[in-house]
């Protein structure tokens, strides 16, 4: 086994080189204090760069989470309804929701910093086991970034203002490499008592169980090959095949959550009262009369089939303490506590990935029909809820109306995809995608947008009050959603003190408009 510390030298170099850091780069929310840090010398403070990291996959920090996912990826996807900051679900340029995620100290400045502190420490080396774990939680993170902006600077190179700007092609392929040997890296290693306890502390996903990193890591390479696949055709077939070859998650013991005592969806939902459960999401599950409601959502004063309602996205709304008021009690809040783990990603994705690869006739270990109940079944299961003859149902989602505000109807709303697997593969597509939505609700809003702007799925109702810039959705001739609000544009912060980078970044890799109207590059037909 190859060495996975040269003390000796790594010592003197972080010495030399990080302690005028290492408060700032140690400093909780994320972390631990300096005595635990100087207790298990150079293995304590790899793996709690790793823990670091791994507080920023799904944001754990309220506000990093309220601006990088609530505000934002939540409304756009209809997942959650916005009861007052309903700018982005409305098409709004809001300066402060669109530079957060990308400005904010806990946010990518955390993530360079950490992963700085990683590399220098570890040499880089692709060898060393807490350099691969790093690596696959900075794509974790960094994934998401670059699907809500396009290019970003994923390089780390240039200093904190000047820093270039990569494309999103390269990215995806940089991931995609990073993702190959950090797992494989993985994979070889064995761990060393000091470095096994280091690991222990800071790893509260998998608790120290090196092949459950090594599947993560596979379906999250899986994940990304599936979203370049309309542009790199090939080359997306061979990276799903080796992922898949190589092991992905399959079952729910293997599911990527992470633990916390302070929720910080439940605090968005249910303690701040800033959002309740969405129309779009509800609705579907409404026509499907899925069982899942009863895990998902808490019931309204409402009646028959709307005892569970959504808000819809994309409306004036009135004031907050109207659509939140208890004795009314109009809108869903979602299922859940100040306790509950923030997932990741889980088998049931993965399953259905793993079906929209076999429709393109990839080798994917199942037939697309065979993968798409699994993932159905696996969500089910997760959820501890009996599936009946879900699987059989055939009825379509409709028209939208809100008894209590008709402003917010949607009465041409309609949407073809139904639950039982069509023998028309022109309708798959949308059946895998519409069903993984439901299945990654709540925490998955940020995957949920990404691949609605990839693939059209599932139909959202366009915005009713919106900012005319932006172009509303409507669908194609095959039935697709389109337009709406394809990317944030970059900080204007960025545009003010990065000028050259962010100039170039734009006529590169967005055609020379940093627009929310501008596909990023996957989306791009």
């Amino acid at each position: 086994m190859n060495k996975i510390f040269l003390f000796a030298i790594l010592t003197g170099m972080f010495a030399a080189s990080c302690t005028d850091h290492f408060a700032e780069y140690n400093s909780n929310p994320y972390g631990v204090s300096d005595e635990v840090l100087a207790s298990g010398g150079i293995a304590e403070q790899v793996a709690n760069d790793c823990g670091v990291l791994s507080g920023i996959v799904i944001p754990l920090q309220e506000n990093l989470f309220q601006y990088s996912m609530s505000l934002g990826c939540e409304s756009l996807s209809g997942y959650m309804g916005q009861t007052k900051h309903t700018d982005l679900g409305r098409f709004n340029y809001n300066v402060g929701f669109i530079e957060y995620p990308f400005t904010d100290e806990q946010s990518l400045p955390k993530v360079i910093k950490q992963y700085n502190s990683l590399a220098l420490a570890t040499n880089a080396s692709h060898d060393n086991v807490f350099y691969a774990w790093g690596t696959i939680l900075k794509v974790a993170v960094l994934h998401r970034l670059t699907d809500m902006y396009g290019p970003i600077p994923y390089e780390f190179s240039g200093t904190e203002a000047q820093k270039p700007y990569q494309t999103q092609e390269y990215i995806y392929r940089k991931m995609i490499e990073e993702l190959t040997w950090s797992g494989e890296t993985l994979s070889k290693a064995v761990l060393s008592s000091v470095e096994k306890s280091a690991w222990m502390t800071h790893d509260d996903v998998y608790n120290g169980d090196l092949a459950k990193w090594v599947k993560f890591a596979n379906s999250l390479k899986l994940r990304l090959a599936v979203r370049v696949s309309h542009k790199l055709p090939g080359e997306a077939k061979k990276w799903a095949e080796e992922a898949v070859r190589a092991g992905v998650i399959e079952n729910n013991a293997e599911n990527a959550m992470k633990p916390t005592s302070d929720n910080p969806f439940y605090k968005m939902s249910n303690n701040w009262g800033d959002t309740r459960c969405g129309a779009d999401i509800i609705s579907y599950m409404n026509a499907f009369s899925d069982p899942r409601r009863e895990a998902y959502f808490e019931k309204t004063n409402r009646s028959g089939n709307d005892v569970y309602f959504g808000l819809r996205s994309g409306v004036a709304v009135p004031a907050k303490e109207e659509l939140i008021n208890a004795a009314s009690n109009i809108y869903s809040r979602p299922k859940v506590t100040v306790s509950d783990p923030v997932v990741w990603m889980t088998a049931s994705e993965v399953s259905f990935l793993r079906a929209e690869g076999a429709l393109k006739k990839w080798n994917m270990g199942g037939s697309a029909k065979e993968l798409y109940v699994k993932g159905i079944e696996l969500s089910m299961n997760m959820h501890n809820v009996s599936m009946g003859n879900y699987l059989e149902n055939t009825s379509k989602r409709g028209a939208f109306s809100d008894v209590r505000y008709p402003a917010f109807d949607s009465p041409a709303f309609s949407s073809n995809v139904t639950v039982k697997w069509s023998d028309n593969e022109k309708d798959n597509l949308g059946q895998i995608i519409t069903q993984k939505y439901i299945a990654m609700f709540p925490y998955g809003s940020a995957e949920a947008w990404a691949e609605w702007r990839r693939t059209g799925y599932p139909n959202l109702m366009p915005a009713v009050n919106y900012n005319h810039e932006v172009n509303n959705i409507k669908k194609d001739e095959s039935g697709a959603d389109t337009n709406g609000y394809r990317r944030y544009p970059l900080p204007q912060i960025e545009h003010s003190v990065n000028t050259t980078n962010v100039d170039h970044a734009i006529k590169e890799d967005l055609e020379g408009n940093d627009s929310p109207n501008t596909n990023v590059w996957w989306a791009r037909k």
